[in-house]
């Protein structure tokens, strides 16, 4: 009988996760999009999400540009996802990201001549094609372009583009073969 109990209110807890989520004034779509947990706003980030998109607990979403989410896309737990106006994020369809992965399309400027905390932030579009798969741990960074059909090994920085069929990994991401 607790199972059955616990499957009710499982069931419950995405439905109830899904329509806080698809409630914000900035997410749109998200056809049969299942939150396995709660999903963190900060500033206002305008999403779009394809269908069948899942999303696992502690999953952020942060900043005031668009991020772009295809159809049947799983977003590990713990990641985090940031898009400035000047940036974006862009995911394709069919892309698996584990769990603590960062995709951010900015960095602070680095100028001696004034504090870190007082410079503005360099942007660039993040670009993650169809058919990815990025391992746990992974930070994809401004400018980043991985293309159709690449795999991202666990803990790598992807900061340039990643071929069609690559298999990167390290720090900075570097292709070691290509998919066969």
């Amino acid at each position: 009988m607790w199972t059955i109990l616990d499957k009710i209110f499982s069931k419950c807890a995405r439905v109830y996760q899904r329509n806080v989520f698809l409630s914000k004034k900035n997410v749109q779509g998200g056809g049969d999009l299942l939150c396995y947990g709660k999903v963190y706003f900060f500033g206002a980030p305008r999403i779009q999400l394809g269908s069948n998109v899942r999303i696992w607990p502690g999953v952020s979403f942060a900043g005031d540009g668009t991020i772009v989410i295809g159809d049947n896309v799983s977003i590990g737990k713990d990641c985090n996802i940031y898009a400035s106006k000047q940036g974006g994020v862009s995911i394709g369809d069919d892309v698996a990201i584990a769990a603590q992965c960062y995709i951010i399309d900015s960095n602070h400027r680095t100028s001696k001549d004034e504090l870190i905390r007082n410079q503005a932030l360099e942007s660039q579009e993040i670009i993650i094609e169809h058919d990815v798969w990025i391992s746990a741990g992974c930070a994809i960074v401004k400018g980043a372009k991985i293309r159709d059909g690449a795999v991202i090994g666990a803990g790598a920085v992807v900061n340039t583009e990643i071929p069609a069929y690559g298999i990167a990994a390290g720090v900075p991401a570097r292709v070691i073969r290509m998919r066969t």
